[in-house]
């Protein structure tokens, strides 16, 4: 985690600063109000998923994708390329994305 004030990088060890929302570095607010609302929803959504016996990574996913707006912020797994526009090559599958319905729209 990265403090959004002075842009220490805070690790995870650190949980009282992280708990406090108070950076060790500078002494300001880590995350800003709204990225602590989502954090917060983040921990509480992932608490209840592992207390779950049979979740699986599919579920767990779908699940965040549809509670969430997600941005994948740095590269440590690159996205996947997809040979075919519209679907997302897995291991094992192609699954079809959904179009966009205002796709065509002009504003």
């Amino acid at each position: 985690m990265q403090c959004e004030s002075c842009r220490v990088v805070i690790n995870p060890e650190f949980k009282a600063a992280i708990k406090n929302n108070s950076c060790p570095a500078c002494g300001e607010k880590i995350m800003h109000e709204e990225k602590l609302a989502v954090f917060l929803s983040l921990r509480t959504f992932f608490g209840h998923a592992l207390e779950c016996k049979n979740i699986d990574a599919e579920s767990l996913t779908t699940t965040l994708i549809a509670n969430f707006e997600v941005k994948q912020t740095f590269t440590m797994n690159p996205l996947p390329k997809s040979e075919k526009p519209g679907t997302i090559e897995t291991e094992t599958e192609s699954v079809e994305e959904e179009k966009d319905p205002y796709e065509k729209l002009i504003y």
